[in-house]
Parts: C-alpha cells; structure tokens; sequence
C-alpha cells in the first residue's frame, strides 16, 4: 500500500480530516499561500514523495484543530490508543523538562504538561501546542519560513512573552569581531 492511501485510510478518514492532504508533485492543495523565505522572497511549495511523512502534509487550520481535539480525546475515534501512546514521554529530550514523545515535545507550562510539534519547510511555518489536561490548543500557521511557536505558546498562556524579532536581528547583525 502507498503511503497516501495508508494515511487517508487509517488515519485521514477515521479523524474525519477531509482537507488534509499531501501535496505532492500531482496533488494540489486548495487554499495553500505562496510560501516565502526568511527575508520574504518567495520560496516554492516542497513536493517530496520520497519523505512524505517528513513535512508533506497540508491543510486548513479547521483540520489541524481536529487533529488537536483528537489528540486530547475531546471526541471518540478509533485512534485513541494511538494519541495516548504517541503522547507518552518516550526519552530525554532537549533538556530534563523536555522529554520526547512519539512525534511530540512535552513540556512544562505553569504547572501544567503541554505538547508541542512543530513544522517547517521553505516558505512554511507550523506551531501546535496542547494541554490535554484543559482542553486547549494553539495552532500557528504561516506562509514564511519563520518562527512561530512562541506565538503558540504565548496564545496557550498569555504570560508567556512573544519574542521579540528585533532583538534577534541585531543579535546576528553585530560584528563577529572588532578590527581597532
């Protein structure tokens, strides 16, 4: 079986996930902005067949919200084991309070476990935290290759503050070394 039938048949459909789809070289995906790199030039849509499961999957936020509230078991569906395994802290991840799940990042947010995956491909950007304890997810979607998880995580809780992309500009703007 060919991976996109596999995922519409055990995954796509079960989760009633209609407008997610993979966009690959013969497949086209209502909707979808032109993507742009960091300095906002435009950047063509990735169309990879061979790594598919690696950042080929598009869709509407309405989707990507699904996808969330089947993670956190706000509905039945067949793939409720699935979620709860793939939502087990697995090994260590960046740091101690971060370990990896399967396809997740755990982490700590004001005393509360929050999940994290987040996706980029040139010209695309992607943020989904959830807390399954309460319910709530944030979903950041943009059509630039730029960070947008602290957006996410700044709507989960709005103590967290949102970076602030200017001070990283003049970060790496600074001379690497000073010539006297």
């Amino acid at each position: 079986t060919r991976y996109p039938a596999l995922l519409s048949e055990r995954v796509l459909g079960p989760l009633r996930l209609q407008g997610l789809r993979l966009a690959l070289r013969d497949v086209t995906v209502p909707g979808l902005m032109p993507g742009h790199d960091p300095q906002g030039r435009p950047a063509p849509l990735w169309r990879f067949d061979a790594m598919a499961g690696a950042g080929a999957l598009a869709g509407t936020v309405r989707d990507i919200a699904r996808y969330a509230q089947a993670a956190m078991g706000v509905f039945e569906h067949p793939l409720e084991a699935a979620f709860a395994l793939a939502l087990t802290p697995r090994g260590d991840g960046p740091s101690a309070t971060n370990p990896t799940a399967l396809a997740w990042l755990a982490g700590p947010l004001f005393q509360r476990r929050v999940f994290a995956h987040d996706g980029a491909t040139a010209g695309h950007s992607s943020s989904l935290f959830i807390d399954p304890a309460s319910r709530r997810a944030a979903i950041v979607l943009a059509n630039a290759q730029v960070g947008v998880s602290d957006i996410a995580l700044h709507l989960m809780d709005p103590r967290v503050p949102l970076r602030d992309p200017a001070a990283g500009k003049r970060l790496t703007e600074r001379p690497a070394i000073a010539v006297a």
